[in-house]
């Protein structure tokens, strides 16, 4: 067997999930005025949550195919048992939060439960608009991600055969669906067919990357000019964006362009040889990657006591600043209480629910 397929652990994506959460962060953050020319480059922080799509669904994808190549099956249940216990507790936390606030101040504007109890409320911000409350908002990505795991791990459970195609398959009706809804921005960012692109390169990555040597041997032996060309590519795709993703075709090809770089990131961190620069190679980034997913479910909630303080006006860089700064401090700290003493209980379960050495 490839040795590569005995990876348990890909130490060097940590990193990136806090890199992610981080762009998201400074895209909510009260850190410019909002007539700033920088204002509308922060805002671009979105894009951390496509990351985020690529690498669920890389990660997922390699996950299934190890399965079912260590046991010659896959346990769907098994798979998304594990999942509850990473997802729900404290996304469900959350959603309580938001009704005791509701409770407690019934003036709030809140979504229907169910729309939380069912994970569809990317659908909901497509019908209604995100007009409540802040922290709320943010439970649409989570939607998505849950939706993904459910039918794709169905589709790779009773799939065989031409997994390749189905991937290129999802991207292209991603990229007809965007095409069609060019005009429409909420249904180009929220709607989970737009997204599918995302997951196609996602898992076009995991299936090459488990199964086709040549294909592996290309990234491993890439030249160090190559490993840094990701990198160049976003930076210059972000400084140029409203340039380049204007139009009908811009607007189409958008999230596939970020996502071949993001899927390009991930290959180059965990296999390259030649990198410049490994990110698994600084504990603190790995430890807040670790959290991310706290980082993320939190910062809403520590952003939104902010605005309800009256912190969040501008009123000076150096004020708006140390705000930013401080709305970041505690939301590690919570993040990290979080993970210790309510998140990782949950996590210890999971073990019982492997049928092959993660």
């Amino acid at each position: 067997m490839n040795n590569l397929r005995n990876i348990e652990y890909f130490k060097n994506l940590d990193a990136l999930r806090f890199f992610a959460f981080f762009a998201v962060f400074l895209s909510h953050a009260p850190l410019l005025p909002d007539n700033h020319f920088l204002h509308q480059y922060l805002k671009l922080g979105f894009l951390g949550i496509d990351f985020f799509f690529v690498l669920s669904s890389f990660l997922i994808t390699w996950i299934i195919l190890k399965e079912k190549t260590l046991t010659r099956q896959f346990s769907w249940c098994n798979f998304m048992i594990r999942r509850i216990l990473r997802i729900w507790p404290l996304y469900f936390l959350i959603v309580l939060l938001g009704f005791i606030v509701w409770l407690l101040k019934p003036d709030v504007s809140v979504p229907d439960w169910g729309w939380y109890i069912g994970f569809l409320a990317n659908f909901y911000i497509i019908k209604y608009g995100d007009s409540f409350l802040f922290f709320l908002t943010f439970l649409w990505s989570i939607s998505v991600e849950e939706q993904f795991y459910f039918f794709w791990s169905l589709l790779m459970k009773f799939v065989k055969r031409h997994l390749p195609a189905i991937f290129i398959t999802l991207i292209l009706i991603s990229l007809i669906f965007r095409w069609i809804n060019s005009e429409n921005s909420k249904v180009l960012y929220f709607h989970t067919i737009s997204i599918l692109g995302n997951f196609g390169i996602g898992g076009l990555a995991a299936y090459l990357s488990f199964y086709n040597h040549q294909f592996i041997n290309m990234v491993k032996n890439q030249r160090k000019f190559f490993t840094l060309l990701p990198y160049i590519l976003l930076i210059l795709c972000v400084a140029f964006y409203y340039v380049l993703f204007a139009g009908r075709i811009g607007v189409t090809i958008e999230r596939l362009f970020f996502s071949l770089i993001f899927g390009w990131i991930i290959l180059e961190q965990n296999f390259a040889q030649n990198s410049l620069i490994k990110w698994g190679e600084f504990n603190f980034l790995n430890y807040l990657g670790k959290i991310s997913y706290g980082l993320y479910m939190y910062h809403g909630v520590v952003l939104t006591a902010i605005t309800v303080g009256g912190l969040a006006v501008f009123k000076g860089y150096f004020y708006n600043i140390s705000v930013t700064v401080a709305a970041l401090l505690t939301t590690i700290v919570v993040s990290a209480v979080s993970y210790k003493y309510f998140e990782h209980p949950f996590l210890k379960l999971k073990k019982r629910f492997y049928t092959f050495d993660k």
